[in-house]
């Protein structure tokens, strides 16, 4: 019987030790982890700058009270202002990417002069809160699948039925997820969030954005949202931005903190802006800098994706390979397929992302991976799908 309560299915495996982008079971045997972590481990496992900030700054100081200024969070508050382009901004560090949209979002509700906020279907923001929850007394959920397909561009996008229809004069805040979708891999088209994004500012809105898996690098640049040339008054961030350790953060621009401090809004928990976290987020920042790692991911995201589209042609088990730097999915004929691929590799010593009744597998490795690592993810893509493609039809209807 196993102690530990889990909301996943459990996987037989007893993995011990991880270095750059493998893990090892207790026998030994390696596993390629093409998820980093839960995407969390953008510099790979056990990376030494990182474990030696945890080191050095365990024995300063690892926790405050939140009153208490510290020299290392004000230095990592920096940091992080620094890559969201707001030097005059502030930024709190909190504990996990749900606590950050869910913080981002009750900020903006509390300064917003309309009270309804705006975010694409199917976007996936907390796991608990109003940004779970997305009651219809507080938001509105924008159908944009019809915009997938569509081949209008431009000033269109404002006489569409998709957007007229909304009740813009009431959204005082727009929530934009730049490309997860609940694990789906899909990016809105620049059009319809530049439009989106035109109509909140000249209605004095709010703009917050979701970089929990999308940021830190893991599409070729700092953060999803600038690949649409947004401006963001709030900006939540998490997973790489610990590298596994557990810390977030909601980076706000100099407007947005005063409206904040003159508001009613109040928050406080216990390891909000604690040195431990703000010290390793530094040193995240810091090492991705030095190593040029925002390039690297782009040109190995490339590489990646360019190998699945060759294995695409050659095998129509696959429907679609989508993707922007090291966020790429792989979507099939059916979930059958799908979990049939994963079952496989697996087996084969390749983790990578899937849930059962969907047709994907996400490839979210650390973004340090190197296209030697992945030349045999390909040869076992091809071996695999190989034996399985007579079994499952093109044609198979997707659910």
């Amino acid at each position: 019987m196993q102690h530990v309560l889990r909301f996943t299915e459990e996987v037989n495996l007893n993995l011990t030790t991880a270095k750059g982008c493998m893990l090892y079971d207790d026998h030994g045997t390696a596993y390629l982890d093409l998820e980093a972590g839960t995407w969390s481990a953008a510099l790979g496992h056990n990376h030494p700058a990182v474990n030696q900030t945890i080191q050095a700054q365990l024995v300063k100081i690892s926790h405050l009270g939140t009153r208490y200024p510290n020299q290392t969070v004000e230095q990592a508050a920096q940091d992080v202002l620094s890559i969201t382009d707001m030097p005059d901004g502030q930024c709190i560090f909190l504990s996990s990417g749900s606590e950050a949209v869910e913080f981002a979002v009750q900020s903006a509700r509390r300064i917003a002069a309309r009270p309804l906020q705006l975010c694409l279907s199917n976007t996936y923001l907390a796991a608990y809160g109003s940004s779970l929850a997305k009651e219809s007394t507080q938001w509105v959920i924008l159908d944009w699948k019809a915009c997938e397909t569509c081949s209008r561009t431009g000033s269109s996008c404002a006489t569409c039925p998709t957007l007229t229809n909304l009740p813009i004069d009431q959204i005082g805040t727009f929530v934009f997820e730049s490309g997860s979708f609940s694990g789906q891999v899909k990016f809105p088209p620049q059009a319809l969030i530049s439009e989106i994004a035109s109509q909140i500012k000249q209605n004095d809105g709010l703009i917050v954005v979701n970089e929990i898996t999308t940021g830190m690098g893991r599409t070729g640049k700092w953060f999803g949202y600038q690949h649409y040339n947004l401006q963001p008054d709030l900006v939540a961030i998490g997973k790489g931005l610990g590298n596994g350790y557990p810390v977030s953060a909601v980076a706000v621009t100099a407007k947005t903190a005063e409206a904040l401090k003159k508001s009613s809004f109040l928050y406080a928990q216990s390891h909000q802006n604690d040195p431990l976290g703000a010290a390793v987020a530094s040193t995240v920042i810091r090492t991705m800098q030095e190593e040029d790692t925002l390039a690297h991911c782009a040109a190995v995201g490339t590489f990646l994706k360019q190998q699945l589209e060759k294995l695409k042609t050659d095998f129509p088990i696959i429907q679609q390979v989508r993707g922007r730097g090291l966020l790429i999915g792989l979507e099939f004929v059916s979930p059958e397929a799908a979990e049939a691929v994963y079952t496989q590799l697996f087996q084969r010593g390749f983790l990578c992302g899937f849930k059962k009744a969907s047709p994907m597998l996400r490839f979210f490795p650390p973004l340090t991976i190197q296209e030697s690592e992945l030349l045999p993810l390909f040869q076992a893509l091809n071996d695999i799908f190989a034996v399985l493609s007579d079994g499952f039809s093109a044609t198979q209807p997707k659910s």
